[in-house]
């Protein structure tokens, strides 16, 4: 197990987790750290957690007078992937979003 001693450094390990998009014990078992300390210490920084049935928020926009055989997704944070719009995409899209 990965020794994991200041709060910069557990802080750091959280935020890593997070932008990783794994669930929080693949992420441990991949960095060889406790699922129980990191948990732990995840609840006791408050740092929000997300659950698999949570909802991010999504904008849409009215793209009636645009022509346009794609579909971009972008999230709170700027990142943005587009698709070509067909139903291989949508089944795609719907699997990210859940």
């Amino acid at each position: 197990m990965a020794k994991v001693s200041s709060l910069d450094q557990i802080n750091n390990l959280i935020r890593r987790w997070e932008l990783s998009g794994l669930s929080k014990s693949s992420f441990c078992r991949d960095q060889q750290v406790s699922y129980h300390k990191f948990n732990y210490w995840q609840k006791r920084l408050g740092t929000p957690v997300q659950h698999a049935g949570d909802f991010t928020p999504v904008e849409v926009i009215d793209t009636a007078s645009v022509a346009t055989d794609r579909i971009t997704v972008r999230g709170n944070s700027g990142l943005e992937v587009s698709f070509p719009m067909n139903k291989d995409a949508a089944l795609l899209i719907r699997q990210l979003l859940q």
